[in-house]
């Protein structure tokens, strides 16, 4: 189970379909997709990966194995731009 958090350098923006993230550090914005910003909240409220996916599988008629993949790939991006520090 992996569990992120934001930094508190990171700023959000959350619109109901686009978002951005403004990493205070590095002064780069990055532009999130209406599936990024469902991810990005859920992660906000301290939800695992694990707990992610399967409240997006109840919400959206997905293929839970593309879902799996989809999550953990934009939490492996946060963490890759270091927007998000990993809590165990």
């Amino acid at each position: 189970m992996l569990r992120v958090l934001p930094k508190k350098t990171v700023k959000e923006q959350i619109e109901e379909e686009i978002g951005y993230l403004f990493d205070e550090e590095t002064g780069y914005v990055y532009e999130l997709n209406e599936t990024a910003c469902k991810i990005w909240i859920l992660a906000k409220d301290g939800l695992t990966d694990e707990e992610i996916i399967k409240r997006m599988f109840q919400e959206y008629a997905v293929d839970k194995a593309i879902l799996e993949r989809d999550v953990k790939d934009f939490l492996e991006k946060l963490m890759k731009y270091r927007l998000v520090e990993v809590i165990r």
